[in-house]
């Protein structure tokens, strides 16, 4: 999953001569596996697998790039199931990064001291941007399947931010010591290494203060790559040894020389300013020469394929393994060098060090190539007797890539693997990827249980695939290794206080030792023999120290610890207010009172007192305190005893009392016991506030304004609650909306992202609330309501100056927050095509509000008014709940005027009209001061709805259904059968509408159309609305050659009879005129026709060949609509305005034009919508009559209409 990196100088150069090639097969000694099984195979699709994995005394963990899998160790049965590594991290919630992204480069470890799993992955924000985590998880147990303890650290933001890649950590005895190749965010230019030290007790502990050490390398030596840190095992260090780094040079790789650079880091987390990351005297050590194999190009063949693999020759691979061989320590690490023949093989070194005074030297190197295979992705480890294993790929254009080992035993000659070579599995087929990536890392650790045996893990292919890769795991022993020596101590610790057991407690060791106790209180501890210092602890109970204890071979020793000693312990056990000045009593502690407090303590401790005497402090906004009080003999384990104390309060109000009783019992001092009492009583206030200003949505860029701000002061306290209400949003693609809130400390939350799918909106008003019951749909229409804040996809982008540093999932990040300050909301629109607009919006706060003698509960509102869309005539009523000191004033306001009148906590307008639209809030007052509601917006549609049977841009059909197909709701009026006729044919840029064979068509004048037959169309006006229809709208007929020579034309309204209009009365000629236009406005039956009554029209009794068209036309223009239906409110009420008229008077390719014609100087609305039916429809130019309208030839399929402007 990381960037693909190379050492800086990784260039190749010519073959030098190896001096210490191992280049023919020795007899082969080296053992069959004793377990070998899969392990996960590629299930994410991601190439190379990053394959590693760790071995304990039951269970084997796995993780590849993203996954992590939990195996028994004896049977290779899995455990869990390849889960996401993120899926650890689920305790720290959907607002941290490393809970909610996988991004591989996946590092298991397991601390062998600790008895503790460690899993780790990078998490980022941006490839680009940042910022970078690092997701560490420390099992809280034994078991791997079970709970872990999750840390997502960020890393340091050096010089802009530096990416983080190819992380490498080891265990040590103080920490978690980790390497990186840092590259900037694009992943294109090297910013040298950085090197980290995590606080391994802190992490162990579950303690959410652990912390790191960090140190940026690059001023040091840009060219280091590929640092490794050293990981023990068996035998600990000696005490204060710090890690040890080691980073490869190479003359082939662009350095001077061919060696190793050593380096030690001390990390001191109580004082990080002394920590230290130093070169040690000796680097570099001079390894024997090599030639890096193919270090800037991919070079291992395979068979049946042209590919050929990376190796990446560039740099050590991991493990850095350390070990103490007690007179000695030493690392061993391997990398990839080019062997004799020219082929790729194993170069391993052992350097090793005298203790306690020397210096790192090579001890043991070897380069093996003993044939023409070719082998690389190594991984080495030594086991406790000084035996060598060493994991491989191996390949070559014959041989498809498998998985091998090799070893050497302690007392074989120096310089190379002479037990020779043992398969763990032959591969079965090839990678074809043209990505040419292999492995990245392996990895071969030793059993905890003997120190003797080798696990190795690594990938391969059971067929040839582009990336179908599976991953194998096993283990080997060498002869004669029998299992190395160790002690077991083990024992309870329980409290001197209670003699219970304590669990969690912790014991160990100087040397880096670690057990958590269990529920039983019991441990138990597996170590080197020796003499080691043990210390048990418990937080506030005690410590106990038990040192030189020496432990030999097999001994297992109970050492049992007590924590807290065996004398009378006094806590606080509860205090009641028995006295106060203040009046009217408040049962409350008030600034400048004078109050009498019980005050209760109790023996928990294991020894009664003889005669305990408590004094009140003059501490802790304790004045004037009363004298001493006796409370006797308090029986250990017994009941609380209460006596009465006097003083006066002088702290302020909402602060804290802090009242010490110090406790004397004869001669013994028994310490100090505290209580804690508030000072008054908290209140709840609420405040709102809002910006109306309407908040255009650009497409495919920021909002405009961006940001758009409220500004809020005056409020005392910190925030409980925050609502937010956007209003009246309009959109043709509300999935594209992204939208931020940002409060004045920086807290932020995605409030709606990749929501509502691609169905348009307009008017809708969304109010987000955490307590809302439901989020928005990510892929259904939106509508008005409350709702959770809904981030659909996680990882949208607002530019600067949006910040999103301090992101939460839920408004509840600004609770306990100062409310004062500019909040910011941030709309993007994050795809092409589409744009919108915002009606403003507002934010209501609620906060808590300190309360003491004499002051009075402000108000402050749980209920909102909401924002309401409703016909011109419909009631309309606001409301809110409140609270606060009585009495409470009301006032309402309209567009920020105050209405006369309305002055309660209600308002009502009887019957709205469009005059009546617009923003309205309320201010409640008392005594104490005020609060205003947030704004909610009035929107009052006319009703008044001008119906155009539209026209389908794209595909340059008419709107409407076939006569056959459910029926087409347009603005109130049904439509069915307008259709576009079959066999039109269609030229030049006039058209008319003509009434074909299928229904309503499309023709140009004087074109055939073939298939006149008795179609019939009706139109009917939905409930509450009336159909007319307009002067344009007249009957015509033309015929071809061969056409009918008469028929009639009739319409029926309702069920009622049908009545003919004229009979046919022209029998010559082609494409004439066949009988006179006939205007149907002035047809009375045929206008102010009611709701839900059809009417129908047909043509019947017509002689002659089945071709030509008729028409609803107008003569006089061929180029204008020659049909239109208009609709009204079918109240008796005339309207306010003529209902328009749209017409059409042009179509070129994909683009038309119309005339939207109605009551000159009125006001008009043209709208368009991108389905039918059910559409929303979206204002796209408001303006007075008449209006031409040109269609974009640039849009998608549209629909058109037009209504009166409220």
């Amino acid at each position: 999953m990381h960037y693909y990196h190379r050492s800086p100088n990784a260039q190749g150069a010519l073959a030098r001569r190896d001096p210490v090639i191992q280049n023919s097969a020795p007899e082969i000694n080296t053992p069959t596996p004793n377990n070998s099984f899969d392990g996960i195979n590629n299930l994410d699709g991601f190439t190379p697998p990053d394959t590693v994995g760790a071995i304990g005394p039951s269970n084997y963990v796995q993780a590849v790039n993203v996954r992590v899998q939990v195996f028994d160790r004896f049977t290779g049965a899995a455990q869990t199931t390849a889960n996401p590594i993120s899926s650890l991290f689920t305790s720290l919630g959907g607002g941290s990064l490393c809970a909610t992204t996988d991004d591989g480069d996946p590092v298991v470890l397991y601390d062998q001291y600790a008895d503790r799993w460690l899993i780790a992955q990078f998490a980022n924000a941006s490839s680009t941007t940042g910022p970078y985590y690092m997701a560490i998880a420390v099992s809280k147990t034994s078991d791997p399947t079970g709970a872990y303890y999750a840390y997502c650290f960020q890393t340091p933001n050096v010089s802009g931010g530096k990416f983080p890649d190819y992380p490498k950590i080891g265990v040590w005895p103080d920490g978690y010591y980790m390497s990186v190749n840092q590259f900037d965010g694009a992943g294109n230019t090297y910013l040298g290494a950085g090197v980290y030290a995590f606080n391994r007790a802190k992490m162990l502990a579950g303690d959410p203060t652990a912390n790191f050490i960090y140190f940026d390398l690059n001023g040091v030596d840009s060219n280091f790559f590929g640092l490794l840190p050293s990981s023990v095992d068996g035998p600990l260090p000696p005490p204060g040894t710090p890690n040890y780094f080691a980073v490869l040079d190479g003359v082939s790789l662009g350095n001077t020389s061919d060696a190793l650079h050593v380096f030690q880091f001390h990390a001191d987390f109580v004082n990080p300013n002394l920590s230290t990351f130093t070169e040690r005297a000796e680097s570099p050590v001079n390894v024997a020469a090599f030639t890096a194999f193919s270090p800037s190009s991919p070079g291992v063949p395979q068979s049946g394929t042209s590919q050929q693999l990376d190796t990446l020759a560039d740099r050590l691979m991991f493990r850095l393994q350390y070990r103490n061989f007690g007179s000695n320590e030493s690392l061993v690490v391997t990398h990839t060098a080019t062997g004799g023949s020219g082929q790729a093989g194993i170069r391993y070194y052992q350097l090793r060090r005298n203790l306690p005074g020397g210096t790192f030297g090579i001890n043991e190197q070897a380069t093996y190539a003993p044939d023409s295979l070719h082998r690389w992705m190594g991984s080495a480890a030594m086991n406790y007797r000084g035996d060598l294993g060493v994991g491989y790929s191996v390949s070559s254009s014959s041989t498809f890539p498998s998985i091998r080992y090799a070893a050497r035993l302690a007392g074989d000659a120096p310089n190379g693997l002479f037990q020779g070579e043992a398969t763990l599995i032959t591969g079965g087929g090839s990678q074809t990827s043209t990505g040419n990536r292999w492995g990245d890392y392996s990895c071969m650790t030793l059993d905890p249980t003997d120190d003797c045996t080798f696990w190795f893990t690594t990938e391969y292919y059971a067929t040839t695939s582009t990336g179908g890769w599976r991953t194998r795991i096993g283990s080997f022993s060498l002869p004669g290794c029998s299992p190395s020596p160790r002690a077991t101590i083990h024992g309870t610790v329980t409290s001197g206080l209670t003699g219970l057991p304590l669990s969690n407690a912790i014991v160990r060791t100087a040397s880096g030792y670690f057990r958590a106790t269990a529920a039983d209180g019991s441990y138990s501890i597996t170590l080197t023999p020796g003499t080691n210092d043990f210390t048990a602890l418990f937080a506030g109970v005690g410590t106990n120290l038990l040192n030189a204890v020496v432990m030999t071979n097999g001994e297992s020793r109970v050492q049992n610890f007590t924590l807290g000693a065996i004398t009378p312990v006094i806590t606080s056990n509860n205090w009641s207010l028995a006295a106060e000045s203040c009046l009217p009593n408040n049962a409350l502690l008030d600034p400048g009172e004078t109050v009498t407090i019980n005050f209760a303590l109790r023996n928990t401790g294991t020894a009664d007192t003889t005669n305990l005497v408590a004094t009140l402090q003059p501490t802790g906004s304790v004045t004037a305190p009363s004298s001493p009080q006796n409370y006797g003999a308090l029986t250990a384990g017994g009941s609380a005893v209460t006596n009465p104390f006097t003083f006066t309060v002088s702290g302020v109000c909402g602060g804290t009392v802090t009242a010490t009783l110090q406790l004397q019992d004869g001669a013994a001092s028994l310490g100090t016991v505290v209580f804690s009492l508030h000072i008054g009583s908290t209140g709840a206030g609420s405040t709102a506030g809002a910006n109306p200003a309407n908040i255009t949505i650009n497409d495919a860029t920021t909002a405009s304004p961006y940001p758009s701000t409220v500004n809020i002061s005056g409020v005392s306290g910190n925030v409980t609650k925050v609502t937010v209400t956007l209003s009246n949003i309009s959109h043709t693609f509300p999935d594209d909306i992204d939208v931020l809130l940002v409060g004045p400390a920086g807290q932020s939350v995605v409030l709606m992202s990749d929501v509502g799918s691609g169905t348009d909106i307009s008017g809708v008003t969304l109010t987000f609330d955490d307590s809302a019951v439901s989020s928005l749909p990510d892929a259904s229409t939106l509508t008005s309501g409350t709702y959770k804040p809904t981030n659909i996809t996680a990882g949208d982008a607002f530019p600067a100056p949006a910040s999103t540093s301090l992101l939460g999932t839920t408004l509840a990040v600004f609770n306990g927050q100062n409310p004062n300050g500019t909040w910011s909301l941030y709309v993007v629109d994050d795809s092409s095509i589409d744009s919108g607009a915002l009606g403003g919006w507002s934010l209501n706060i609620t906060g808590d509000v300190p309360l003491c003698c004499g002051d009075v509960v402000p108000p402050s509102i749980s209920t909102q008014p909401q924002s309401q869309t409703v016909l011109a005539g419909a009631a309309v009523n606001f409301f809110v709940v409140a609270s606060g000191q009585l009495p409470l004033s009301y006032q309402w306001y309209f567009n920020s005027n105050p209405i006369g009148g309305a002055t309660a906590s209600n308002y009502t307008i009887a019957s709205a009209q469009p005059s009546d639209a617009g923003n309205y809030f309320l201010v409640i007052t008392n005594e104490s001061g005020s609060v205003t509601s947030a704004v909610a917006a009035l929107t009052v549609n006319s009703g008044f709805t001008g119906v155009l049977a539209g026209w389908d841009v794209n595909g340059q059909t008419s709107y409407g259904t076939s006569p056959l197909a459910p029926s087409t709701n347009a603005g109130n009026i049904t439509v069915v059968g307008l259709t576009r006729g079959s066999g039109v044919t269609t030229t030049g840029s006039a058209a008319s509408r003509a009434w074909g064979g299928n229904g309503f068509t499309t023709s140009s004048a004087g074109a055939a159309v073939t298939a006149v037959d008795l179609a019939t169309f009706s139109i009917t006006a939905n409930a509450g609305y009336k159909v007319s229809f307009a002067s344009i709208s007249k009957f015509d007929y033309r015929r071809s050659s061969s056409g009918p020579t008469d028929g009639v034309v009739q319409y029926q309204v309702g069920a009622g009879a049908f009545t003919g209009f004229a009979t046919n009365a022209y029998a010559s000629g082609n494409g004439g005129h066949s009988l006179a236009a006939i205007d149907l406005s002035g047809v009375a039956a045929l206008q102010n026709v009611g709701p839900g009554t059809n009417v129908t029209f047909r043509i019947v009794n017509y002689n002659g060949a089945a071709s030509g068209t008729w028409y609803i036309y107008d003569v006089a223009n061929s180029t204008a609509l020659d049909f239109a239906v208009t609709g009204s409110i079918a109240a008796a009420a005339a309207p306010p305005a003529s209902p328009p008229t749209l017409s059409l008077v042009g179509l070129t390719g994909n683009q038309f034009q119309f005339t939207l014609t109605g009551t000159t100087g009125s006001s008009y609305v043209v709208e368009v919508a991108t389905n039918l039916p059910a559409a929303n429809w979206i204002p796209v130019r408001t303006s007075t009559a008449p209006i031409l309208f040109t269609e974009p030839a640039t849009n998608d399929q549209r629909y058109y209409r037009g209504r009166i402007a409220p």
